[in-house]
């Protein structure tokens, strides 16, 4: 990875693709940005491959009492990234763009020399009426197919 270049910008332009950032400069002031993945209350980074959004963040996760948190936002991971979410659009779903998505983001990222952490849960703001969402362990499962390990936090090593 170039030593100038954050983890999501190194990933993001292995895959020649652009981050769509929670806020956008809209002439003299900021404004949300419609276009980058909104979960709860936190905005985050967004990148799209093939259809398929994933939000992406430099801020590590730990877990606590058995629970899933997030660090200090401040304190920025130089050398991994933390995949947030990956939301397919509701017609798209079940036709292979998870996948897709996050085996060109795991090839990227170990081009890139990058590590990729995440927690395996659903989603369930994305949720449409009448599905079901996958179990963690379906999605332990689905993310182990692309080299991840662990438990309530996985990694994948470049």
């Amino acid at each position: 990875m170039t030593d100038t270049l954050t983890p999501l910008q190194a990933v993001a332009e292995e895959l020649g693709l652009a981050i769509e950032q929670p806020m956008r400069r809209d002439g003299d002031h900021w404004t949300s940005n419609p276009s980058a993945l909104t979960i709860g209350a936190y905005t985050y980074n967004t990148i799209d491959i093939a259809g398929v959004k994933v939000a992406l963040s430099t801020t590590d996760i730990y877990i606590h009492k058995g629970s899933v948190y997030y660090a200090d936002p401040t304190e920025r991971m130089t050398d991994a990234l933390v995949v947030a979410a990956v939301v397919v659009p509701p017609s798209e779903r079940r036709k292979g763009l998870a996948a897709l998505a996050m085996k060109e983001l795991c090839a990227a990222a170990s081009r890139v020399g990058i590590v990729l952490k995440l927690e395996p849960c659903p989603i369930t703001s994305q949720r449409v009426k009448g599905e079901r969402l996958p179990t963690a362990s379906q999605l332990r499962k689905f993310y182990a197919r692309f080299g991840f390990v662990g438990g309530q936090i996985m990694e994948r090593q470049p």
